[in-house]
């Protein structure tokens, strides 16, 4: 929640920050957004526009700030030869990743296919579902087939959201010269 330090936002304001949040959020991909409306297309002078524009980038910097990105669009071209390109199969899922030695997040690359089922001990079950199902499209098959790149904090999460059951992403994530993330980035 972020407030102005008078009433100077009105309702088209908030209208359109919200319509700008979501757009750039589902841009990003660092998280699933959940919202069942796109946010109304507002008309504001160019004066107002540039005013929102300017109180939307002091909102981006404090979720930034306060270690939320979601409106920081993560780079992909330190990836070079693929060498940062992992894939996971646990649970017949078929999926691909981009491993981010920085801060040791996973990007799902869409396309990804995932099992739209998840085993009966997996406590995160119903909340991997609605973030997974908000940004797929089920197969014929019974898969998820993810629409756009999504970011997870973790090799572990990520594999788990990949598989739909608790899996260890430092031995599941695996390149194509059959490499874990374990052996090449923790075992030294």
């Amino acid at each position: 929640m972020f407030v102005a330090k008078d009433d100077s936002i009105n309702k088209a304001d908030v209208l359109y920050l919200e319509r700008k949040a979501i757009d750039l959020a589902t841009d990003c991909s660092q998280y699933g957004v959940m919202n069942e409306q796109q946010g109304k297309e507002i008309s504001l002078s160019n004066y107002q526009r540039d005013i929102m524009d300017e109180f939307f980038d002091d909102v981006c910097l404090l979720a930034s700030f306060i270690g939320c990105p979601i409106f920081e669009k993560q780079e992909k071209t330190n990836m070079k030869n693929g060498e940062n390109l992992f894939h996971i199969k646990v649970r017949d899922c078929d999926a691909h990743g981009i491993f981010n030695e920085i801060d040791h997040s996973i990007r799902i690359l869409k396309g990804s296919l995932l099992p739209q089922s998840t085993v009966p001990s997996y406590r995160d079950g119903e909340k991997r579902n609605a973030i997974i199902a908000a940004m797929s499209k089920p197969t014929k098959d019974g898969f998820w087939e993810l629409q756009r790149d999504y970011v997870l904090a973790s090799p572990s999460t990520a594999a788990s959201y990949c598989s739909g059951r608790s899996c260890n992403g430092w031995t599941h994530w695996i390149n194509d010269s059959g490499q874990s993330l374990d052996e090449l980035y923790r075992s030294e």
